[in-house]
């Protein structure tokens, strides 16, 4: 007899339809089925995710998410496995993710699973895993500021495709939204701060679009294989021309930046009997960041690169005790490497600067549940080994509730947890003023192994159709690193 245990919701629909609280302290959205929030004209995930208890963004942009303090590079976003280094387009304006993808979108905020590092705050995890059941469908749709499209299909027996595609509409007219966007994103920047002058005509002109493009591929074998293919494509590109005319003379420059971000996942699941089921998955995430900024008013020129490869193996089994427990563990060997790259002219300087973290991770997870249903215990524990800094680290995660009546329920959750990687701004001109930030990695030197922990306590009260949440947290973060 084969044994299902099914995750309990406490909350289906939070805030708003489509947005779920889990009994683990999570909360899902699931984009298709949620309604939009005011301010919002479409389902953008990362938009609505901040109107969650505990996340916000100071300057209200997709770049720079605060869950519990925590900034948004402390955060870990994965797109079907794949760590994500940039998550919006138009520089934080819009969510890189294309809102019109059957997905779901797991929160963290505390007691996060042991099968999740490289966090000191919060975990965004987003799957798009394709529904082998669900009939053929194509959309496309247009708003103003980019044209988007769709398609679900099926291949062949057990297989389906997944493509969705975004292209921005901001390089063929400028519409009001964009204007919006534009006026509020370059602001104080290269592309505003052009000179003026009563002899001299100083002029200015941009160039800017983005898209996004992904593609999954589900293969069933029988009824024991699932083979998952997933790929993501995400840039922006931005031009700047600038003009300087006097009397004898006139003078032409160009500065550009470019943000790219590319990723890959490999993905078997096998049902080894009804109770015991193995994994492996491989990933491979590429982002870079380039700027060149060059001034009329000057002969001198710099050119600026951030570039990130992470490379991510991991093996994991699942077992059902019984009805009442299933425990998980898992091994994972992942490598990232970052490096930084500045030029400039007049005078001619060059730094570049890369560095490589290879870690080695063992984890496992327990999920208990009382006969009663009314006691759930989520223990788990995860075992870092970071070579570079020849560190070993336990870090033991819990997540406990315990259901009082029908409308009360009381929870408690702990978590400790490192990150090897930061974002840090060196000048505030760096990338045209306008992406400031760039990824390091660690060296346990004078850019420490970030390391955190959490504790909090929670009520949730829910008579009828109301919802009450009462929640205290003391969380420290130790090694953080300013530039």
């Amino acid at each position: 007899m084969r044994i299902e245990q099914l995750e309990e919701v406490i909350v289906r629909k939070y805030l708003t339809s489509g947005i779920s609280r889990k009994i683990d302290g999570s909360t899902v959205i699931s984009p298709p089925r949620f309604g939009l929030l005011p301010g919002l004209t479409e389902a953008d995930v990362l938009q609505t995710m901040q109107q969650i208890p505990g996340i916000a963004s100071v300057d209200e942009t997709i770049s720079n998410i605060n869950i519990r303090g925590g900034t948004h590079d402390q955060n870990l976003f994965t797109w079907n496995g794949i760590r994500m280094f940039q998550t919006g387009h138009f520089f934080g304006q819009i969510s890189a993710f294309n809102p019109s993808i059957p997905q779901k979108i797991a929160i963290y905020k505390n007691g996060t699973p042991a099968i999740y590092g490289e966090s000191v705050s919060g975990t965004a995890d987003i799957t798009t895993q394709t529904d082998l059941q669900a009939t053929d469908i194509a959309e496309v749709g247009v708003n103003m500021i980019a044209a988007q499209a769709f398609l679900r299909a099926d291949l062949w027996k057990n297989a389906a495709v997944t493509i969705s595609g975004r292209r921005s509409l901001t390089d063929f007219f400028d519409s009001p939204a964009y204007k919006s966007y534009a006026d509020r994103v370059f602001q104080n920047t290269v592309v505003t701060s052009i000179g003026n002058s009563e002899n001299i005509r100083y002029r200015t002109g941009k160039d800017f679009y983005f898209y996004d493009t992904s593609i999954q591929i589900h293969q069933k074998i029988g009824q024991k294989h699932d083979f998952v293919v997933s790929g993501i494509l995400i840039e922006n590109e931005l031009s700047i021309e600038q003009t300087r005319e006097d009397a004898s003379s006139l003078i032409r420059r160009e500065s550009l930046l470019n943000q790219s971000s590319w990723g890959t996942a490999l993905k078997w699941d096998f049902a080894m009997t009804d109770d015991t089921r193995l994994g492996a998955q491989w990933t491979l995430s590429h982002f870079v960041l380039n700027g060149l900024n060059s001034s009329v008013d000057s002969n001198q020129s710099l050119s600026q690169q951030n570039e990130v490869l992470s490379s991510n193996l991991q093996l994991r089994a699942n077992h059902v005790v019984s009805d009442n427990l299933n425990v998980s563990g898992a091994y994972e060997f992942s490598e990232t490497s970052m490096e930084n790259f500045d030029s400039t002219t007049l005078p001619d300087f060059e730094r570049n600067d890369k560095r490589v973290m290879r870690s080695h991770v063992v984890s496992g997870q327990g999920n208990w549940m009382s006969a009663s249903r009314k006691w759930s215990l989520r223990p788990g524990l995860r075992l870092n080994y970071f070579e570079r800094a020849s560190l070993f680290r336990a870090e033991p995660r819990l997540n406990a509730s315990y259901q009082v009546n029908t409308q009360l329920r009381l929870e408690a959750m702990g978590e400790f947890k490192s990150q090897t990687s930061a974002q840090i701004i060196d000048l505030q001109q760096d990338f045209l003023g306008l992406e400031k930030r760039r990824w390091v990695m660690s060296n346990n030197q004078e850019i420490p192994i970030q390391k955190s922990m959490q504790t909090s306590i929670g009520l949730i009260y829910e008579p009828e159709d109301w919802l009450f949440t009462l929640e205290a947290y003391y969380k420290r973060v130790n090694g953080i690193y300013s530039g």
